[in-house]
């Protein structure tokens, strides 16, 4: 049986939350947080201080002072890279003092030492109540890598930055056997289920990995808790960058993406802004700006001027290999895929005639008899057996309501121009919006799915070809009358494009470049648009709802929902 190495920072994960352990050690997904992020600049900013000062110059500093850790090591501490497979454990010691007869290890946390009035229990052991468990247990495993690597070490320290703590944690029997429980327990983890997550737990208020982890709702979803927690961001803090202008240049500059248009004007926009680069036709981009984009995790995706995809440039896909092994397993099942394919259709109709009823005359008879029409579709639908035949309901159902559909838009000129659905190439102004929109979608769906560790290339309805994100497509049925054909009905209605945005041939439409900038800008702010979550009832953006439905998916995948249901309106 092959043994699965653990790294010493993993103990702490463990002990803190196994549920996070398996996300992050076993899935490979992690999610940065304020306090991750500051952490790990304090670290290492720390760790460039000391390594520019020599041995004879090193002195204690004041705990005032902004070197805060520095005043840890009355001698320049050692770094130390150890592992040992009697343990199954590897790691880098960050900090370690040398004594006679003994090596201590030395780890700063950012967080503010406990009060020490209750002790910490891990894997059912009683530890000091001076410093949180979970570090302890960290601390542990670096004190039995050192001994088990010929340098002894019954002790180490703990320096807490925000409270200026500096705690003794002596390695003792109930610690050992604490930490050993743990790393047992841990590598058992890898051939296990995914973990409970906790339940109303104070200790998911500032995980990091809330938003993958998804407590408050598995708990809702499995009737422990009546109403969730608001823990999930409603709003994602980085944004898609858009670059239409033909002939611009996209480079790199220090921690930035430079743009550079025809016309001399030049913006910088810093990495840390930046979720995802979409370019669009004649859009040049430094090797510089795409190692660095693919490095960050962020994807760089090529479209047509109309919005065609072209392909995707990013990272490779590291996360989740156990995840993407279920997934081609349940969706090769007919009857699984059959059972999804029925959701999203189903929900899609559903959103469809919402977006019917909401946005049309109530007097209209054809109004009516589309929705009556869409009705008897889901009817049917639930009732299917076969996907061949769910796709012929669908294909139904898309003529009744694009049939309608062109009855909704107050601008009689492009009103009179739609005839029904048309793509590949789109023949008037309106289905050149729906099509251009529709490939923005997916690519957001895309990144959505490759955010949670699936394939978005191996789908369960769209039948998969070379180069198609299969899934992406499958998920984005139910969004397409929620998302991209309501922002059409908007800018239309509203005036904001007419048909003076648009290229017209007998062949297709196109939009005009300033026809292009407004539609991405209304369409950004439509998936910023919070709404209230009709099963968890939190306000969230529609681009945290694609996460969140991918997330959803996931877990019906792994076999920890029973059902997935996909998100439709009232």
């Amino acid at each position: 049986m092959t043994v699965n190495i653990l790294t010493i920072r993993s103990l702490n994960e463990f002990a803190y939350c196994p549920r996070l352990f398996y996300l992050m050690y076993v899935q490979g997904l992690f999610e940065e947080s304020p306090d991750t992020v500051e952490g790990t600049g304090q670290h290492d900013r720390s760790e460039k201080r000391r390594k520019k000062k020599q041995p004879e110059k090193e002195t204690q500093a004041s705990c005032d002072e902004d070197s805060d850790d520095e005043s840890l090591w009355p001698q320049l501490p050692r770094e130390l890279s150890l592992g040992n497979n009697d343990l199954g454990l590897v790691g880098k010691l960050d900090a370690v003092e040398e004594t006679v007869g003994q090596w201590i290890p030395v780890e700063a946390k950012h967080s503010a030492a406990p009060k020490g009035d209750r002790p910490f229990f891990v894997e059912e052991e009683e530890l000091s109540a001076s410093a949180w468990g979970n570090d302890q247990i960290q601390l542990c495993g670096q004190g039995l890598l050192l001994t088990a690597n010929g340098y002894p070490s019954s002790y180490g320290y703990l320096y807490y930055r925000k409270t200026k703590t500096r705690v003794r944690i002596d390695f003792n029997p109930v610690l050992v056997s604490a930490t050993r429980k743990v790393i047992d327990s841990a590598r058992q983890c890898f051939e296990g289920e995914i973990p409970q997550p906790l339940l109303d737990s104070e200790k998911c208020l500032r995980c990091s990995m809330s938003s993958v982890c998804l407590p408050e709702e598995m708990n809702l979803k499995h009737g422990l808790i009546n109403e969730p927690r608001r823990i999930i961001p409603g709003r994602d803090d980085l944004g898609v960058v858009y670059v239409h202008s033909q002939g611009t240049y996209v480079g790199k500059s220090g921690q930035c993406i430079s743009i550079s248009t025809l016309d001399g004007s030049k913006d910088t926009i810093p990495i840390k802004d930046v979720s995802a680069l979409v370019l669009f036709g004649n859009i040049q981009v430094s090797t510089q700006a795409l190692q660095f984009l693919m490095a960050s995790g962020r994807s760089v995706t090529f479209l047509s001027q109309s919005g065609r995809y072209f392909g995707t440039a990013e990272s490779p896909l590291t996360k989740n290999p156990v995840l993407r092994r279920k997934q081609a397993k349940i969706f090769d099942d007919s009857l699984n895929a059959l059972y999804l394919s029925k959701s999203i259709v189903i929900a899609k109709i559903k959103n469809q005639r919402t977006l019917l009823r909401r946005n049309g005359s109530g007097d209209s008879p054809d109004l009516e008899r589309a929705l009556s029409e869409l009705a008897d579709c889901m009817e049917k639908a639930e009732s299917t057996d076969n996907v061949d035949s769910l796709r012929g309901l669908e294909g139904y159902a898309a003529r009744c309501y694009f049939g309608i559909y062109p009855s909704l838009l107050k601008n009689e000129a492009l009103k009179a121009l739609m005839k029904g659905r048309s793509k590949r190439p789109p023949k008037d102004p309106v289905n050149a919006m729906l099509s251009f929109g529709y490939s923005i979608l997916a690519r957001d769906f895309r990144a959505a799915i490759n955010a949670a560790g699936m394939d978005p290339m191996w789908g369960f309805y769209h039948i998969m070809e070379a180069g198609r994100p299969a899934l992406a497509l499958d998920m984005m049925e139910t969004f397409r009358p929620l998302i991209v054909d309501s922002l059409v009905l908007r800018l239309i209605n509203m005036g904001v494009l007419t048909e003076k945005d648009f290229w017209v041939t007998p062949a297709n439409a196109l939009m005009t470049p300033a026809g292009r900038k407004s539609f991405l800008a209304g369409y950004e702010q439509r998936m910023d648009e919070m709404i209230t979550h009709p099963e968890f009832n939190y306000r969230l953006s529609y681009r945290r709802v694609l996460e969140l439905e991918a997330r959803l998916l996931a877990r019906f995948i792994e076999g920890e929902l029973r059902e997935y249901s996909p998100l439709t309106t009232r």
